[in-house]
């Protein structure tokens, strides 16, 4: 339970970190002046930018959850799959394959294969997995903030992963979830601020 509430902390600020660095980068290339509400009102900051990823469609919210869920699934089925663990799946032992499942090397999977999901999807008209596939940042910035999450609860509540690698593949996912972010511009939503 522990683990959970760790990782809903480390999820949530890192979702908000995400959103406020992307808003102020693209703030500080569209204008050269600033009030200062602008630059500091968390809150209305980070719902804004939620609004503005998933681009009002409840498919952006699905997209969001299933990266989340993704996240949580690569991290169990590491501990799973780990030898010599114990009945229970535990996804913080110290495994080669743990190492594997909860890095960054998912995501680079994810961002190479991205492409080919989409055309099957549309080849085979799923609508609902077309809608989800096409709001691919919000299921990257959730993946992305749920590994990094993970990275570092799994560091602090068990300290059975090495810390360095720990947070290499924290700040290799933020940076990924970051660069995402970056290069989001829904249609018709130029200079929305």
């Amino acid at each position: 339970m522990m683990q959970m509430f760790v990782w809903l902390v480390f999820f949530l600020f890192f979702c908000g970190v995400l959103l406020v660095v992307e808003y102020w980068v693209r703030l500080f290339r569209e204008r050269d002046e600033y009030r200062r509400e602008e630059l500091i009102d968390f809150p209305t900051i980070i719902r804004e930018r939620m609004l503005y990823i998933v681009n009002g469609q409840p498919a952006g919210y699905m997209a969001l959850g299933l990266g989340a869920l993704t996240g949580w699934c690569l991290t169990l089925f590491g501990g799973l799959v780990s030898p010599g663990s114990p009945r229970m799946p535990d996804y913080a032992t110290p495994e080669v394959t743990n190492y594997f499942f909860q890095s960054f090397l998912f995501i680079g999977i994810l961002h190479v294969t991205w492409p080919s999901m989409v055309e099957i999807a549309r080849e085979k008209s799923i609508e609902l997995l077309d809608q989800i596939l096409a709001a691919e940042v919000p299921f990257f910035l959730g993946l992305c903030s749920t590994l990094a999450a993970m990275s570092i609860s799994i560091w602090g509540v068990y300290h059975e992963m090495s810390f360095l690698y720990c947070f290499t593949n924290m700040l290799v996912c933020l940076a990924y979830g970051g660069y995402r972010l970056n290069q989001f511009n829904p249609p018709g939503a130029e200079g929305d601020y």
